[in-house]
């Protein structure tokens, strides 16, 4: 009786092993994602009949997910990349802001020295023209006007004339400021 139960036993066992690969084979054919499945299950899975289909999808579906990642990284690497093109393009276009406002400055002060120098030859000319005007003037007359005149523009009148009108006029000048005159026009 005792092998009669344990052959009982064995069958019904069997037949609860058999029923449960069978519901779980149903339950993974229809609802499961093969790829979410123990790899050594999935191989086996892949060698019955009906889940063979099933094993392709999932090694498709393993693929796709792999060459997607592939893609997000280069997507990455891609977006990387232009945000230091734009870095880049931000950077040059600060440099060449600095580079037109320095152009700017160097115009202005191109415009400044012109003015200047346009000022310091007409300047030039009017002194050369006053100079004129004491070499034919009285020595003595022209000391008594450079008497009320600075030192700088005596010396520029003086430096435009002629030697020997500039020693009439420093002789009939006073001995101390002909003295002062004559020392800043050498220098010492």
């Amino acid at each position: 009786m005792d092998f009669l139960n344990n052959k009982n036993l064995v069958i019904a066992l069997s037949l609860f092993i058999v029923m449960a690969v069978i519901v779980m084979g149903l339950v993974l054919y229809f609802n499961a994602d093969l790829s979410k499945v123990n790899p050594f299950m999935a191989k086996i899975f892949s060698i019955i009949p009906g889940f063979s289909h099933k094993a392709q999808q999932a090694q498709q579906i393993d693929e796709l997910q792999r060459q997607q990642q592939l893609i997000e990284e280069e997507k990455n690497k891609i977006k990387e990349e232009w945000d230091n093109i734009e870095k880049k393009n931000q950077e040059l276009k600060i440099k060449e802001q600095e580079l037109n406002n320095r152009e700017q400055e160097l115009k202005s002060k191109e415009s400044e020295l012109m003015a200047t120098q346009t000022k310091v030859e007409t300047n030039l000319k009017n002194i050369k023209d006053i100079s004129q005007y004491y070499e034919n003037m009285d020595p003595g007359n022209a000391a008594k006007i450079f008497a009320a005149m600075d030192d700088e523009l005596i010396i520029q009148i003086f430096q435009n004339m002629k030697k020997e009108s500039v020693s009439q006029i420093l002789s009939a000048m006073d001995p101390k400021r002909a003295a002062t005159i004559t020392k800043k026009m050498s220098g010492i």
